[in-house]
């Protein structure tokens, strides 16, 4: 019997090594510089007081104690209004009574009689009552006037902040790719 050698293949496969840094990037935003000036609001306000005027010269009147010049004045517009018109009213009935002599005689003696018998009354004094106070009010005035206030913003934006590293790929041969063939066994006889 004869020995076949054998044929021993080995294969190594290649290995390849990736290597990788990661790239950052990084951010940084500052705030905005923000400035407010603020003008504040005013409110002016002015105030004419409230007045109260009371008139009691009608009143003083009617208790007679009016000044004298006011009571001759008082007096003459009352002869002026009253007592002369009804004077002429009564000088005018007389006077009809007269024209009627003829029906009745006795015409003269009952004008006599009437004008004695009459009192001639001038009131200087009136009736005293509170009807104779008179009263006015004006109430206080009130004014306002307001100026509105302001807000000035000034907003200065700071631009950010931006560093980046790249990444890295390391790419290398960690093994190369072999193939071994050994023969095992016995040497083949070439004579045959």
């Amino acid at each position: 019997m004869m020995n076949i050698p054998q044929i021993r293949i080995s294969q190594t496969f290649a290995q390849l090594s990736i290597q990788q840094e990661q790239g950052t990037l990084e951010l940084e935003q500052p705030h905005a510089d923000v400035q407010i000036k603020n003008t504040l609001p005013v409110m002016e306000m002015s105030r004419e007081n409230g007045q109260l005027h009371i008139d009691q010269s009608e009143a003083w009147a009617a208790y007679g104690s009016e000044n004298p010049i006011d009571w001759t004045k008082r007096l003459t517009n009352h002869i002026k209004n009253v007592v002369v018109p009804q004077a002429i009213a009564r000088i005018a009935q007389d006077g009809d009574s007269l024209g009627d002599i003829a029906r009745s005689r006795t015409s003269i003696a009952d004008i006599a009689r009437q004008n004695s018998m009459m009192t001639r009354e001038l009131s200087a004094v009136g009736e005293g009552s509170s009807l104779n106070i008179s009263m006015e009010y004006i109430p206080d005035n009130l004014n306002l006037s307001l100026r509105e206030g302001l807000a000035d913003i000034q907003v200065t934006p700071q631009k950010p902040s931006i560093q980046h590293k790249k990444g890295h790929f390391m790419i290398s041969q960690a093994q190369y790719p072999s193939i071994s063939i050994d023969w095992v066994g016995q040497s083949v006889d070439r004579a045959l």
